[in-house]
Protein backbone atom coordinates (compact mmCIF):
# COMPACT_ATOMS: atom_id res chain seq x y z
CA UNK A 1 0.00 0.00 0.00
CA UNK A 2 1.24 3.46 -0.87
CA UNK A 3 2.20 5.25 2.32
CA UNK A 4 -0.48 7.24 4.06
CA UNK A 5 0.63 10.81 4.57
CA UNK A 6 -1.91 10.62 7.37
CA UNK A 7 0.35 8.43 9.47
CA UNK A 8 2.92 11.09 10.15
CA UNK A 9 0.52 14.04 10.37
CA UNK A 10 1.35 15.02 6.79
CA UNK A 11 -2.24 15.72 5.71
CA UNK A 12 -3.74 18.42 3.61
CA UNK A 13 -7.14 19.43 4.94
CA UNK A 14 -9.40 21.71 2.97
CA UNK A 15 -12.90 23.04 3.41
CA UNK A 16 -15.23 23.14 0.41
CA UNK A 17 -16.54 26.54 -0.50
CA UNK A 18 -20.09 25.20 -0.33
CA UNK A 19 -19.69 23.72 3.17
CA UNK A 20 -22.10 25.17 5.67
CA UNK A 21 -20.58 26.64 8.78
CA UNK A 22 -21.84 25.53 12.15
CA UNK A 23 -21.76 27.47 15.37
CA UNK A 24 -19.90 25.80 18.22
CA UNK A 25 -21.41 26.29 21.64
CA UNK A 26 -18.14 26.11 23.58
CA UNK A 27 -14.63 27.53 23.56
CA UNK A 28 -13.19 24.92 21.16
CA UNK A 29 -13.69 26.46 17.72
CA UNK A 30 -11.90 27.96 14.76
CA UNK A 31 -8.65 26.73 13.21
CA UNK A 32 -6.11 24.33 14.70
CA UNK A 33 -2.77 23.07 13.37
CA UNK A 34 -1.91 19.42 13.99
CA UNK A 35 1.85 19.11 14.20
CA UNK A 36 3.26 21.55 11.67
CA UNK A 37 1.42 20.73 8.46
CA UNK A 38 -2.23 19.79 9.08
CA UNK A 39 -4.77 22.59 9.42
CA UNK A 40 -8.42 22.03 10.40
CA UNK A 41 -11.29 24.49 10.67
CA UNK A 42 -13.76 23.33 13.30
CA UNK A 43 -16.34 25.90 12.20
CA UNK A 44 -17.00 23.82 9.09
CA UNK A 45 -19.65 21.09 9.04
CA UNK A 46 -17.39 18.75 7.05
CA UNK A 47 -13.74 18.63 6.07
CA UNK A 48 -11.99 16.97 3.17
CA UNK A 49 -8.62 15.30 3.63
CA UNK A 50 -6.33 14.80 0.67
CA UNK A 51 -4.51 11.52 1.37
CA UNK A 52 -2.03 10.78 -1.41
CA UNK A 53 -4.27 12.52 -3.91
CA UNK A 54 -7.50 10.83 -2.79
CA UNK A 55 -10.21 13.03 -1.28
CA UNK A 56 -11.60 11.69 1.99
CA UNK A 57 -14.44 13.37 3.83
CA UNK A 58 -14.35 13.47 7.63
CA UNK A 59 -16.87 14.60 10.19
CA UNK A 60 -15.75 16.84 13.06
CA UNK A 61 -17.17 16.41 16.55
CA UNK A 62 -16.39 19.15 19.08
CA UNK A 63 -16.66 19.07 22.87
CA UNK A 64 -15.52 21.31 25.70
CA UNK A 65 -12.36 19.20 26.03
CA UNK A 66 -11.28 18.89 22.41
CA UNK A 67 -12.40 17.53 19.06
CA UNK A 68 -12.48 14.38 16.96
CA UNK A 69 -12.30 13.99 13.17
CA UNK A 70 -13.72 10.67 11.98
CA UNK A 71 -13.48 9.17 8.51
CA UNK A 72 -12.52 6.24 6.34
CA UNK A 73 -9.38 5.69 4.27
CA UNK A 74 -9.65 3.74 1.02
CA UNK A 75 -6.84 1.17 0.83
CA UNK A 76 -7.61 0.05 -2.71
CA UNK A 77 -9.46 -3.24 -2.39
CA UNK A 78 -10.56 -2.44 1.14
CA UNK A 79 -10.92 0.49 3.50
CA UNK A 80 -10.29 1.22 7.16
CA UNK A 81 -11.70 3.57 9.77
CA UNK A 82 -9.55 6.27 11.29
CA UNK A 83 -9.95 9.12 13.71
CA UNK A 84 -7.95 12.10 14.85
CA UNK A 85 -8.70 12.96 18.48
CA UNK A 86 -7.37 16.13 20.13
CA UNK A 87 -7.33 16.54 23.90
CA UNK A 88 -7.52 20.22 24.84
CA UNK A 89 -8.75 19.71 28.40
CA UNK A 90 -5.79 21.58 29.90
CA UNK A 91 -5.75 24.48 27.43
CA UNK A 92 -7.79 25.49 24.38
CA UNK A 93 -4.54 26.78 22.87
CA UNK A 94 -2.66 23.48 22.60
CA UNK A 95 -2.80 19.84 23.57
CA UNK A 96 -2.15 16.23 22.60
CA UNK A 97 -3.63 14.49 19.57
CA UNK A 98 -3.89 10.84 18.56
CA UNK A 99 -4.44 9.30 15.14
CA UNK A 100 -6.06 5.87 15.41
CA UNK A 101 -6.07 3.69 12.30
CA UNK A 102 -8.02 0.46 12.05
CA UNK A 103 -7.14 -2.91 10.56
CA UNK A 104 -5.17 -3.95 8.64
CA UNK A 105 -2.85 -1.11 9.72
CA UNK A 106 -3.99 -1.15 13.36
CA UNK A 107 -1.89 1.51 15.02
CA UNK A 108 -1.99 4.73 17.00
CA UNK A 109 0.22 7.76 16.40
CA UNK A 110 0.85 10.39 19.06
CA UNK A 111 0.98 14.05 18.11
CA UNK A 112 0.40 17.60 19.25
CA UNK A 113 -2.06 20.31 18.22
CA UNK A 114 -1.92 24.12 18.39
CA UNK A 115 -4.69 26.70 18.01
CA UNK A 116 -4.53 28.93 14.95
CA UNK A 117 -3.48 28.51 11.34
CA UNK A 118 -0.45 26.45 10.33
CA UNK A 119 2.55 28.57 9.42
CA UNK A 120 3.86 28.39 5.84
CA UNK A 121 7.11 29.22 4.07
CA UNK A 122 7.94 29.49 0.39
CA UNK A 123 10.54 26.96 -0.77
CA UNK A 124 11.01 25.60 -4.31
CA UNK A 125 12.19 22.14 -5.45
CA UNK A 126 15.82 23.31 -5.51
CA UNK A 127 15.64 24.39 -1.86
CA UNK A 128 15.66 28.12 -2.64
CA UNK A 129 13.94 29.87 0.26
CA UNK A 130 14.77 27.17 2.82
CA UNK A 131 15.45 28.59 6.27
CA UNK A 132 18.79 27.82 7.96
CA UNK A 133 17.28 26.32 11.10
CA UNK A 134 19.64 23.51 12.08
CA UNK A 135 22.10 24.97 14.55
CA UNK A 136 23.46 21.73 16.06
CA UNK A 137 24.54 18.39 14.62
CA UNK A 138 21.79 15.74 14.88
CA UNK A 139 24.43 12.96 14.92
CA UNK A 140 28.15 12.57 15.52
CA UNK A 141 29.70 12.82 12.05
CA UNK A 142 32.75 10.75 13.03
CA UNK A 143 30.48 7.75 13.63
CA UNK A 144 29.01 7.80 10.09
CA UNK A 145 30.11 5.37 7.37
CA UNK A 146 28.01 6.81 4.55
CA UNK A 147 24.89 8.87 3.80
CA UNK A 148 22.19 8.42 1.17
CA UNK A 149 21.48 11.09 -1.42
CA UNK A 150 18.28 13.13 -1.21
CA UNK A 151 15.94 11.66 -3.92
CA UNK A 152 17.88 8.36 -3.99
CA UNK A 153 16.45 4.86 -4.25
CA UNK A 154 17.71 3.94 -0.78
CA UNK A 155 15.14 2.50 1.62
CA UNK A 156 11.62 3.13 0.40
CA UNK A 157 9.59 5.82 -1.34
CA UNK A 158 9.43 8.91 0.88
CA UNK A 159 8.07 11.68 -1.29
CA UNK A 160 5.91 14.80 -0.87
CA UNK A 161 2.98 16.66 -2.43
CA UNK A 162 5.05 17.70 -5.45
CA UNK A 163 7.10 14.61 -6.33
CA UNK A 164 6.61 10.86 -6.24
CA UNK A 165 8.57 7.59 -6.09
CA UNK A 166 11.89 8.77 -4.64
CA UNK A 167 13.49 8.84 -1.19
CA UNK A 168 13.33 12.48 -0.17
CA UNK A 169 15.25 12.05 3.07
CA UNK A 170 18.69 10.89 4.15
CA UNK A 171 19.63 7.48 5.50
CA UNK A 172 22.62 7.48 7.80
CA UNK A 173 24.72 4.32 7.95
CA UNK A 174 26.83 4.26 11.09
CA UNK A 175 30.15 2.46 11.35
CA UNK A 176 28.95 0.46 14.37
CA UNK A 177 25.54 -1.13 13.91
CA UNK A 178 24.61 -1.57 17.56
CA UNK A 179 22.09 0.01 19.90
CA UNK A 180 23.11 2.47 22.64
CA UNK A 181 26.05 3.55 20.47
CA UNK A 182 25.15 6.21 17.90
CA UNK A 183 24.07 9.48 19.54
CA UNK A 184 21.04 11.44 18.31
CA UNK A 185 20.58 15.12 19.21
CA UNK A 186 17.92 17.78 18.74
CA UNK A 187 19.00 19.87 15.72
CA UNK A 188 17.39 23.08 17.03
CA UNK A 189 15.22 24.61 19.74
CA UNK A 190 11.67 23.38 19.28
CA UNK A 191 8.78 21.26 20.46
CA UNK A 192 8.10 17.56 19.92
CA UNK A 193 4.99 17.35 17.71
CA UNK A 194 4.91 13.60 17.02
CA UNK A 195 6.42 10.58 18.72
CA UNK A 196 5.53 6.95 18.03
CA UNK A 197 7.32 3.60 18.12
CA UNK A 198 8.45 1.97 14.88
CA UNK A 199 9.19 -1.40 16.47
CA UNK A 200 7.32 -4.20 14.73
CA UNK A 201 5.71 -7.47 15.87
CA UNK A 202 2.82 -5.65 17.63
CA UNK A 203 5.23 -3.98 20.04
CA UNK A 204 3.47 -2.07 22.82
CA UNK A 205 4.67 1.52 22.63
CA UNK A 206 6.65 2.37 25.78
CA UNK A 207 7.57 5.88 24.65
CA UNK A 208 11.26 4.91 24.59
CA UNK A 209 11.95 2.12 22.13
CA UNK A 210 12.55 2.71 18.40
CA UNK A 211 10.76 6.06 18.31
CA UNK A 212 10.00 8.25 15.31
CA UNK A 213 10.37 11.78 16.69
CA UNK A 214 9.21 14.89 14.83
CA UNK A 215 10.29 18.32 16.10
CA UNK A 216 8.85 21.68 15.07
CA UNK A 217 11.45 24.48 15.31
CA UNK A 218 10.67 27.51 17.43
CA UNK A 219 12.36 29.79 14.89
CA UNK A 220 10.04 28.80 12.03
CA UNK A 221 7.04 26.53 12.81
CA UNK A 222 6.36 25.88 9.11
CA UNK A 223 9.05 23.18 9.26
CA UNK A 224 9.46 19.83 10.96
CA UNK A 225 12.43 17.48 11.17
CA UNK A 226 11.81 13.81 11.84
CA UNK A 227 14.39 11.54 13.47
CA UNK A 228 13.66 7.88 12.76
CA UNK A 229 14.59 4.82 14.85
CA UNK A 230 15.65 6.48 18.09
CA UNK A 231 15.90 4.77 21.48
CA UNK A 232 15.06 7.65 23.84
CA UNK A 233 17.27 8.04 26.90
CA UNK A 234 15.70 6.18 29.82
CA UNK A 235 16.29 9.22 32.03
CA UNK A 236 14.55 11.61 29.61
CA UNK A 237 10.87 12.40 30.05
CA UNK A 238 10.29 13.03 26.34
CA UNK A 239 6.75 13.11 25.00
CA UNK A 240 4.62 15.12 22.57
CA UNK A 241 4.54 18.74 23.67
CA UNK A 242 7.99 18.57 25.27
CA UNK A 243 10.23 21.55 24.55
CA UNK A 244 13.77 20.65 23.47
CA UNK A 245 16.90 22.71 23.01
CA UNK A 246 19.44 22.57 20.21
CA UNK A 247 22.03 19.91 21.00
CA UNK A 248 19.93 18.09 23.62
CA UNK A 249 20.94 14.41 23.73
CA UNK A 250 17.69 12.61 22.89
CA UNK A 251 18.95 9.04 22.67
CA UNK A 252 20.63 6.56 20.33
CA UNK A 253 19.99 5.22 16.87
CA UNK A 254 18.29 1.84 17.15
CA UNK A 255 20.10 -0.45 14.75
CA UNK A 256 19.11 -3.86 16.15
CA UNK A 257 15.34 -3.81 15.70
CA UNK A 258 12.19 -5.44 14.36
CA UNK A 259 11.15 -3.28 11.44
CA UNK A 260 7.46 -2.41 11.29
CA UNK A 261 7.26 -3.27 7.57
CA UNK A 262 8.97 -6.66 7.90
CA UNK A 263 7.41 -10.10 8.31
CA UNK A 264 10.54 -11.24 10.18
CA UNK A 265 9.84 -10.95 13.92
CA UNK A 266 13.45 -11.58 14.96
CA UNK A 267 15.48 -8.47 15.84
CA UNK A 268 18.38 -8.00 13.47
CA UNK A 269 21.07 -5.42 12.80
CA UNK A 270 19.84 -2.86 10.29
CA UNK A 271 22.02 -0.96 7.88
CA UNK A 272 20.99 2.55 8.91
CA UNK A 273 18.59 4.99 10.54
CA UNK A 274 17.20 8.11 8.87
CA UNK A 275 16.31 11.79 9.07
CA UNK A 276 13.83 13.85 7.07
CA UNK A 277 12.81 17.52 6.84
CA UNK A 278 9.56 18.97 5.50
CA UNK A 279 8.05 22.43 5.17
CA UNK A 280 4.46 23.49 4.66
CA UNK A 281 4.31 25.81 1.65
CA UNK A 282 1.22 27.69 0.42
CA UNK A 283 0.86 25.00 -2.27
CA UNK A 284 1.45 21.90 -0.15
CA UNK A 285 4.03 19.95 1.84
CA UNK A 286 7.55 19.96 0.41
CA UNK A 287 10.37 17.70 1.53
CA UNK A 288 13.79 19.36 1.71
CA UNK A 289 17.23 18.03 2.47
CA UNK A 290 18.37 18.55 6.06
CA UNK A 291 21.63 19.82 4.57
CA UNK A 292 19.69 22.72 3.02
CA UNK A 293 18.57 23.69 6.54
CA UNK A 294 22.01 23.62 8.18
CA UNK A 295 23.85 26.70 9.27
CA UNK A 296 27.26 26.88 7.60
CA UNK A 297 29.06 26.07 10.86
CA UNK A 298 27.09 22.83 11.12
CA UNK A 299 27.40 21.87 7.46
CA UNK A 300 31.20 22.14 7.44
CA UNK A 301 31.34 19.18 9.84
CA UNK A 302 30.29 16.99 6.87
CA UNK A 303 33.22 18.11 4.67
CA UNK A 304 34.48 14.53 4.38
CA UNK A 305 31.30 13.67 2.46
CA UNK A 306 30.90 16.80 0.34
CA UNK A 307 32.06 20.39 0.03
CA UNK A 308 28.69 21.88 -0.96
CA UNK A 309 25.04 21.13 -0.23
CA UNK A 310 24.54 20.06 -3.85
CA UNK A 311 26.93 17.14 -3.22
CA UNK A 312 24.20 15.56 -1.05
CA UNK A 313 21.30 16.00 -3.44
CA UNK A 314 20.02 14.41 -6.64
CA UNK A 315 18.09 17.23 -8.28
CA UNK A 316 14.48 16.87 -9.36
CA UNK A 317 15.45 17.12 -13.03
CA UNK A 318 18.16 14.47 -12.61
CA UNK A 319 15.73 12.11 -10.85
CA UNK A 320 12.96 12.75 -13.37
CA UNK A 321 15.37 11.89 -16.19
CA UNK A 322 16.41 8.72 -14.32
CA UNK A 323 12.95 7.87 -12.97
CA UNK A 324 12.41 5.11 -10.44
CA UNK A 325 9.46 2.73 -10.31
CA UNK A 326 7.51 1.83 -7.19
CA UNK A 327 5.00 -0.71 -6.02
CA UNK A 328 3.44 0.89 -2.98
CA UNK A 329 6.38 2.18 -0.95
CA UNK A 330 8.80 -0.40 -2.40
CA UNK A 331 11.23 0.60 -5.14
CA UNK A 332 11.09 -1.85 -8.04
CA UNK A 333 14.04 -0.21 -9.79
CA UNK A 334 17.11 1.61 -8.50
CA UNK A 335 18.06 3.93 -11.36
CA UNK A 336 21.59 4.64 -12.51
CA UNK A 337 22.53 7.62 -10.32
CA UNK A 338 23.62 5.69 -7.23
CA UNK A 339 22.30 6.07 -3.71
CA UNK A 340 25.16 6.47 -1.26
CA UNK A 341 27.76 9.15 -0.52
CA UNK A 342 31.06 7.73 0.69
CA UNK A 343 33.60 9.79 2.67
Amino acid sequence: MKKLILLSFFLIISCGEDDETTSVVNSISGKYCLGATTEVDLDQSSLTLSVMGASVEVTPSVSNDGFTLSGEVNLGESSTDFSITADLSNSVNQGSATISVGAPISMNINGYVFSGECATDTVDDTGVGADKLITQLPVDVGDIDNISYFRSSAGHDASDDFEDCRSMKHYIEPITKLNDTNNVYSPFDGIVISMTTEEGNNFSDDGKTNQRISIRPTANPAYEVTLYHVDVLSSLNLTVGTAVNAGDHLGYGRLVRINSDSSDTTPSASNDFDIQAKVLTPSGIRAVSVFQLMEDSVFTSFSAFGSSVSDFIITKSQRDADALTCEGETFTSSGSLGSWILP
